[in-house]
């Protein structure tokens, strides 16, 4: 078994330095991430698969380091485009489709989630704040920090440009990743008793950067037991390991080129914008 990673908790810098790591370094950190992860549970892994980007890097990693015997799992919400489904379909390797279903093991619907709970609507992190301040018994004390922030500043508040949610005629919710998403994956967990890899990066979101700094790649106890060996890589380096590894990604994220003068260009499909970024390459 290996000795766990001593930086489960990263400090600031910590964080900081790992993000700007070379980039050849991050590969050989994220490498041993994955070997360490496998080892330790004794090959009783998957990988939380979702066609997207990232996932698709990461998937390349683990078949390289370990091989085809990893399943890559796939949760079918419903919601997905097509073309991810097909693509995910098409994964390298050991392949395993889930979906959300009931207690009955009926296909849960898109569309009973949101009349329960609400659209998910900006970002998880918006939709959170706007579900707890409409119908979540909070103290004076947060209810205040989310609308106005406290003495440690406004980071965490409820930007004023989607404030009339909350008086919308329909509730707002990030229930549904909840129910369309993780809760599969828990089935998935309690019925194999494999733990995950998933291929998220802090350039995701602020909360999943704060996650990251809180916890380190691997994270062997507590309520989420997860491997995010990526999870200090950002944009650049991921459409960096793309190109060099020739890796075909799905349509609807468009396509990534590579100029001249070394830029890479991002042209993003129906899942997102088009977008410009950069990477510094050696001769």
């Amino acid at each position: 078994m290996y000795i766990k990673e001593d930086d489960l908790k990263l400090n600031e810098w910590q964080f900081s330095q790992r993000k700007y790591l070379p980039y050849e370094i991050k590969i050989r950190l994220t490498e041993t991430r994955i070997r360490e992860w496998y080892d330790n549970w004794d090959g009783q892994v998957y990988l939380s698969y979702s066609g997207g980007i990232d996932s698709t890097v990461l998937l390349h990693m683990i078949r390289k380091v370990i091989g085809d015997h990893v399943p890559a799992v796939f949760s079918n919400t419903g919601m997905e485009f097509p073309e991810i489904i097909r693509f995910a379909r098409k994964a390298s390797g050991e392949y395993v489709e889930i979906a959300p279903r009931d207690k009955d093991g009926k296909r849960i619907l898109y569309r009973d989630v949101i009349m329960k709970y609400g659209y998910p609507l900006v970002s998880k992190e918006t939709a959170m704040k706007i579900r707890k301040l409409r119908h979540g018994n909070l103290s004076d004390r947060y209810r205040n920090y989310l609308l106005n922030g406290d003495e440690r500043g406004k980071m965490g508040v409820l930007s004023k440009k989607w404030r009339p949610l909350l008086t919308a005629p329909f509730d707002t919710s990030e229930k549904c990743c909840d129910v369309m998403k993780k809760a599969p994956f828990k089935k998935y967990h309690k019925d194999t008793g494999r733990v995950p890899y998933i291929g998220v990066t802090q350039d995701e979101g602020i909360m999943r950067a704060r996650q990251y700094a809180h916890t380190g790649c691997n994270v062997y106890d507590g309520n989420t037991v997860k491997s995010q060996p990526i999870g200090f890589w950002t944009r650049q380096d991921v459409l960096r390991y793309v190109m060099e590894n020739d890796i075909e990604i799905c349509s609807v994220y468009g396509d990534i080129r590579r100029r001249l003068n070394g830029d890479v260009i991002h042209h993003r499909g129906a899942a997102d914008r088009v977008h410009v970024l950069r990477f510094w390459c050696t001769p």
